[in-house]
Formats: C-alpha cells, structure tokens, sequence
C-alpha cells in the first residue's frame, strides 16, 4: 500500500463538503467518491451505500460499487423487511446493535456466522 496523500483527502474532503457538485445523481457520487480515495492512497476494492426511501411502494436503493466497474444500483420493496436474507444482513445486525461487526471469511464454516464487538 502506498502512502496516503494529505493533500488530496484534504481536497476529498472539500469537494464534499462543498456539495460534490461535479455528481449530478447518486450513483455518480459514489463511483467518484471511491475513486479520490483511491487516488488518496487508500486500498478500497468495494463499497455500498444504502439509502432507505420515502416511496410508498420502495423501502430502498442500494448503490454497490466495485473497483473498475460502475456503480449497480438495486431497489427493494417493503416486503424484504421479512426475508431472512435481510434480517440477518450484516447491515441490520450493524444498525440494530451499534457495534462493529466482524466475519470470518476465511473459513466456509463460519461464513454467515458473526460476532459482534
């Protein structure tokens, strides 16, 4: 990893708090906030944003960035509120219980399976 450049997460950080005004839409955001912080020096791979809705008929949008490709943008109903796959969600678990998370990954045996901290 190479170091972190002050300079530009100095500019990183005044772009945002300046509106980031160069981003017309979401997904724009995300796709060049993640490239500065890469430009920063930081080792990013992969990074999401998930916004809940005020749309009677969608609970959310998630925006999933990976490293070389564009930013996927995924919508939700309020029916995923009751999916196992969402309840157990890191995410979830994260919001409902104010504490870090940590999954081993490295091991198929205890992937699914946190611990919190």
């Amino acid at each position: 990893m190479r170091g972190m450049d002050a300079s530009k997460l100095q500019n990183l950080l005044d772009w945002l708090m300046d509106g980031a005004r160069s981003t017309p839409a979401p997904p724009a955001f995300l796709k060049e906030t993640c490239e500065r912080l890469i430009d920063c020096g930081i080792p990013l791979w992969r990074a999401a944003a998930f916004v809940t809705t005020l749309h009677p008929d969608t609970y959310g949008r998630a925006f999933i960035w990976r490293r070389g490709g564009e930013v996927v943008v995924q919508s939700a109903d309020f029916d995923i509120l009751d999916t196992p796959e969402f309840i157990n969600s890191p995410v979830v678990i994260v919001q409902k219980s104010a504490r870090e998370l940590h999954y081993r990954m490295d091991d198929p045996d205890k992937i699914g399976r946190a611990s919190c901290r």
